[in-house]
């Protein structure tokens, strides 16, 4: 028997679907197909290493049906891939994964299959991820209260979740840098299409919004259809209308395939205040001027439109709230929110990042988190990143850097620090000494190992002060110019003309080293202070005379 030369290759989503009923008249109606249906056995609470797995074992298994494994590989002419839910999400890894747009750069040579793929068909998948409020009620409470023991698949695939973030950049790359498939040439981008349920509440028109920024993306629905009816065509009165919407999203023709908003070419620089909030409107403004208005070095990269700024005002970040683990990482996804709305609109070729204190900290942790986030062009001040913060990885990851046409080209970062820094050398050291490994005194003692070679380190520093940096001094060029002419054109700042301190870089390893002890010693006074008081005076004494001081204490660590 000839094997059919058209692959459908289809993945089911969560639960009990009726995919079944869709698979069955695909192969009745279409000789011509060779349908697989995928069992990739993930449930809501599977862990995002399994889904990391299944999408390999997605890749292999594609592989295999294709021929590419056992030398038929010429018996497929073209393959279609399909997924509905989260298997549109899967689809998409996969072919991601075979056309050599994988999450480890280099990109490696795409496989043979996924040169074939002709047509990508995603039945009430989104782009964005799935919106926890529309999540069934279950799986709202089951998941945040097990969301500490592990990273569960529903985690994963959500809105703003690092794993589908990573995804959609690469997603997005691919399909912007594929060239389109002509005839029977190989390789090249597929259509895409896009298709939603009229009555479905789980993913709507908004959650596919990406489609419109790429080419060979087009949208359709299916009439009277909700999110887990997409795929049933078990109810003699829904499935003509139904198979014949949903055999048009897998082989009709699309007039409009071409249609999408392009980039735009102006440079994008995003910019980080730390946790003052009032630099929104002191060293930001100035370097937003600098940036619109100055007269930058002639080499700048401007671009023929003018450049847009990026500045989230995320309100005064406390030290106490620095200090908490679950409260610094609070404003990480309003900057990934940020960086994704703009990388729709514009070519993360062009970002440059600015960042102050804990604007470094969120630019790192999505950096090291969401591989596919890059910057041209990075200046920290004032940071509070490790000394030994790893940017060998984020370099070899290509996350500093831009393509040149098909060429990757290194980009470059840029550290300046000041003499005696009291939040970054002492808070930011006693953090780093508790055992938390994402924050540290950089911004004091500079980059240390391969590091320092990384990021234009120099020996010399600004003068006292946690924003030294970022203010003009007596006998300096003005900052923010410097700064601008950087971003924009990678001309390297003046140096700073004042040598660090040894006695306060000394201070700081001390309280690195006595942050536990004192950690320790502080939470053992107060509970014996508070059981001493109770046993003695009673539970309204021990409140107020315990209390009262940690109350003073919270509102004196909110002024530092």
């Amino acid at each position: 028997m000839t094997t059919p030369p058209i692959l459908v290759v289809v993945v089911p989503g969560l639960g009990r679907t009726k995919v079944d009923s869709f698979v069955t008249r695909l192969r009745q109606n279409h000789p011509e197909f060779r349908v697989e249906l995928f069992d990739h056995r993930i449930s809501p609470l599977s862990t995002r290493h399994k889904l990391d797995r299944v999408v390999s074992s997605l890749s292999g298994a594609i592989r295999g049906w294709a021929g590419d494994n056992s030398g038929e590989r010429a018996q497929t002419r073209s393959v279609i891939l399909i997924g509905h839910s989260i298997g549109g999400i899967l689809v998409r890894a996969a072919f991601l994964e075979g056309a050599g747009f994988g999450s480890e750069p280099p990109d490696a040579q795409p496989d043979g299959w996924a040169t074939k793929v002709d047509r990508i068909v995603l039945l009430g998948s989104p782009n964005a991820g799935y919106r926890v409020e529309n999540f069934p009620k279950s799986w709202r409470w089951a998941v945040p209260l097990l969301s500490g023991f592990a990273s569960f698949t529903m985690e994963s695939v959500a809105a703003g979740a690092f794993w589908l973030a990573d995804l959609r950049l690469r997603w997005l790359h691919a399909m912007r840098s594929l060239e389109p498939r002509r005839g029977a040439e190989p390789a090249g981008r597929p259509l895409v299409v896009q298709v939603f349920g009229d009555d479905d509440d789980l993913v709507t028109r908004k959650d596919i919004d990406d489609s419109a920024y790429m080419p060979d993306t087009v949208r359709t629905g299916v009439s009277n259809a909700d999110h887990a009816g997409l795929v049933d065509l078990t109810d003699p009165a829904t499935a003509p209308q139904r198979w014949s919407e949903l055999e048009h999203a897998v082989i009709g023709a699309f007039t409009n395939a071409e249609d999408h908003t392009p980039q735009s070419p102006a440079p994008v620089h995003f910019i980080l205040h730390g946790i003052r909030s009032s630099a929104y409107e002191g060293w930001i403004a100035q370097l937003t001027a600098a940036l619109r208005t100055g007269s930058p070095h002639p080499s700048a990269d401007l671009g023929p439109q003018p450049p847009q700024v990026v500045s989230l005002n995320y309100r005064f970040f406390s030290a106490i709230e620095f200090a908490l683990p679950f409260t610094r990482r609070r404003n990480v996804h309003q900057f990934l929110d940020a960086y994704m709305a703009t990388v729709l609109t514009h070519s993360a070729d062009r970002f440059t990042f600015t960042g102050h204190s804990n604007g470094t900290y969120m630019m790192a942790s999505i950096m090291r988190s969401v591989r596919s986030v890059r910057f041209r062009r990075i200046l920290l001040a004032g940071t509070v990143l490790p000394p030994a913060f790893d940017w060998a990885t984020l370099y070899a990851r290509r996350q500093i850097g831009h393509f040149s046409g098909e060429d990757w080209e290194d980009g470059q970062v840029h550290t300046d620090r000041a003499r005696i820094d009291v939040p970054v050398g002492i808070l930011a050291a006693g953090i780093s000494g508790l055992g938390f490994r994402d924050v540290g005194a950089a911004g004091v003692r500079g980059f240390e190992g391969p590091g320092a070679l990384l990021t234009g380190r120099h020996d010399l520093v600004f003068p006292a002060g946690h924003g030294a940096a970022l203010v003009d001094h007596p006998e300096y060029p003005p900052r923010m110019p410097e700064i601008a002419r950087f971003l924009t054109a990678g001309i390297p700042c003046s140096e700073p003309q004042e040598t660090a301190s040894s006695g306060f870089q000394f201070a700081s390893r001390v309280a690195q080293i006595l942050a536990p002890i004192v950690a320790v010693a502080a939470v053992a006074a107060v509970v014996a202070a508070f059981i001493a008081l109770l046993l003695n005076a009673g539970v309204w004494v021990a409140i107020a005379v315990v209390g009262i001081p940690l109350l003073l204490a919270y509102i004196g660590l909110r002024t530092v």
